[in-house]
């Protein structure tokens, strides 16, 4: 009796250690899949900044300049604010503050689509928003029997007074 008691312990620590081992190899399934996520949107800046023509070693060679900069706090303020202001400038080019409303779901094509042109789902208010290029949804959204609209200043401040 003994022997089946410490043989049930050990069937039992098997199967916590297959468990972690598991759980272990999820943990890396993530850390992997985030990893080749950063990957890939720092090489979306580098296209963005116009930098993807550079050969391998021109473009590591910039990067080392810039890696060698970075230990300057100053330095690293004033790319955050260029970067933030090419941000900011480049969404005000490629589009404007609209919202779109459908009287009922839409199908999952067109919610890719709307996710493809930068707009989110707003759960709070039940309608898409976004900035987007207002021409490009406006047929889209209208040929299956959505309303878009422009967003101006004056309509935010108006959505969030209280109605009391």
């Amino acid at each position: 009796m003994k022997e089946d008691a410490i043989q049930l312990k050990r069937v039992t620590l098997a199967q916590r250690m297959n468990r972690l081992k598991e759980q272990e190899a999820h943990i890396k399934s993530i850390e992997r899949k985030t990893r080749t996520r950063k990957l890939i949107e720092v090489g979306g800046l580098i296209a963005k900044a116009g930098l993807d023509h550079l050969a391998s070693n021109e473009l590591y060679g910039a990067l080392l300049e810039i890696a060698a900069k970075a230990k300057d706090a100053a330095k690293i303020k004033d790319w955050e604010e260029k970067g933030g202001k090419a941000f900011y400038h480049e969404g005000k080019q490629n589009g404007e503050p609209i919202i779109i409303k459908f009287t009922a779901k839409p199908d999952m094509e067109t919610r890719n689509t709307l996710r493809k042109y930068g707009c989110k789902w707003n759960s709070l208010r039940q309608e898409w928003e976004g900035i987007a290029d207002y021409l490009i949804l406006k047929p889209i959204v209208e040929n299956i029997g959505g309303v878009i609209r422009k967003l101006s200043i004056t309509d935010s401040v108006t959505d969030t007074k209280d109605t009391d």
